[in-house]
């Protein structure tokens, strides 16, 4: 799965990792490390990050074109 899809919606959203991480109650530290790849994020987890960023979980672990 590709969480750098979480990052680029994130940026075209123009929210910052602070308001993603405050909104979907998530630690900046563990959303970071979902974003980098270095951390698995679990179906809760990616279920509040699609919600706030308004997408469907599909769209966050899509590979990338």
């Amino acid at each position: 799965m590709q969480r750098n899809q979480i990052r680029e919606i994130r940026k075209e959203r123009r929210m910052t990792l602070a308001e993603l991480s405050e909104k979907a109650n998530i630690s900046i530290a563990y959303l970071s490390d979902i974003e980098r790849g270095n951390r698995p994020g679990g179906k809760g987890t990616l279920e509040r990050i699609a919600g706030v960023l308004g997408v469907p979980v599909s769209e966050l672990t899509k590979e990338a074109s």
